[in-house]
């Protein structure tokens, strides 16, 4: 890892965020220093929404046969390192569409789950050849 302080990685993320900023309106914002600025945010966060060295990852997606969840959550430890570990986990087993965040477990456990099979209701609504969400 790296030896910078909190406050020294705080400023970083906040010169990082100025300069994006300012690129982005001009249109001169790489891919590169965008994975950065996001890197730098997610490290922010491990930080920040730690709750007894805990965080949640909240995640949404839809798999290969169009079932479509939202607001599921996995606890794990507020460490950067858990949270590659799990992103790597989550996208490797993708079948469709899939995003994820961070969040306080406190937040993440007041959130509704939910969760729906589009072609099944597609079917039921009388239209087996298209699904629409």
């Amino acid at each position: 890892m790296n030896n910078l302080t909190f406050e020294q990685e705080k400023n970083g993320i906040r010169m990082i965020g100025l300069k994006g900023r300012i690129e982005r309106r001009r249109g001169f914002l790489s891919e590169a220093q965008d994975a950065r600025i996001r890197r730098m945010t997610m490290i922010r966060q491990v930080k920040e929404f730690a709750e007894s060295g805990k965080i949640a990852m909240v995640n949404s997606g839809m798999d290969c046969d169009c079932s479509r969840w939202e607001n599921a959550y996995s606890i794990i430890p507020a460490t950067v390192e858990a949270v590659d570990a799990w992103v790597d986990h989550f996208y490797s087993n993708a079948e469709g569409p899939q995003s994820c965040r961070v969040e306080r477990v406190s937040v993440a456990k007041r959130l509704q789950r939910s969760s729906r099979d589009l072609a099944l209701e597609a079917f039921e609504d009388g239209h087996p050849y298209s699904i629409s969400y």
